[in-house]
């Protein structure tokens, strides 16, 4: 979602951005990336 869109959503909500979206730790979801270290 871009900031603009989040923005409209607030205005005719009457909220603030904390009140819509939540920040989550992916690793508990389950969602995080594995990164390779680059032989060298």
């Amino acid at each position: 979602m871009n900031l603009d869109t989040l923005e409209k959503m607030c205005r005719a909500l009457k909220c603030h951005p904390g009140d819509i979206l939540k920040l989550g730790n992916n690793k508990k979801n389950g969602n995080h990336r594995k990164t390779q270290s680059k032989p060298e």
